[in-house]
């Protein structure tokens, strides 16, 4: 719960990579998006790699990373399955050596029209004698298309139609009328 709220109110700073760890994707955009893009929702699949660089000079250990929401349309596995929680126990630990960087698969498949947003948070912690705790998080993102969709899309730009003038005439006369009668 604190890490949800965390989120929220400082979504700028844990966006940033940190203490020479990198998340980063072949899908990247701004502000720490990873767009999947458009996809068919007849396609297969669309896999992407997410990778965990640690570009510092000490080890660094993944604790773990989390969806903050429970859509369905993202999929996230890893080797070490360090976000699989089994029952009761705690969850696995990575340690990931300076220079070394471990890969997480991350998988949309749309399960409907529209767009999908999937919020993810890395949790890291120093190795030394000082433990901090940090967090990284990054923004899935995709949108599930079809033919039928495409095929009503508008193929140019709606332009407002140009205004029509009011002209007085001053050779028109005008008959002042009674208003028709009113059906209740």
């Amino acid at each position: 719960m604190k890490l949800i709220f965390t989120f929220f109110n400082s979504r700028e700073s844990l966006i940033q990579d940190k203490n020479g760890i990198r998340v980063c994707s072949d899908l990247d955009r701004e502000h720490g998006l990873i767009d999947f893009g458009q996809m068919q929702l007849t396609e297969s699949a669309k896999i992407t790699e997410i990778i965990v660089n640690n570009a510092g000079t000490s080890a660094v250990k993944l604790k773990r990373f989390v969806a903050l929401n429970s859509v369905t349309d993202f999929m996230l596995s890893d080797k070490h399955s360090v976000s699989t929680f089994i029952g009761g126990q705690k969850p696995k630990v990575l340690k990931i050596p300076a220079g070394k960087s471990y890969t997480i698969s991350a998988l949309f498949k749309p399960s409907g029209l529209g767009e999908f947003k999937q919020p993810i948070v890395f949790e890291f912690e120093d190795e030394g004698s000082t433990t901090s705790t940090y967090h990284i998080a990054r923004f899935l993102t995709g949108q599930g298309t079809s033919e039928e969709v495409e095929n009503i899309l508008p193929t140019q730009k709606y332009r407002h139609p140009k205004p029509v003038a009011r002209v007085v005439d001053p050779n028109v006369q005008v008959i002042g009328g009674v208003p028709p009668p009113r059906y209740m």
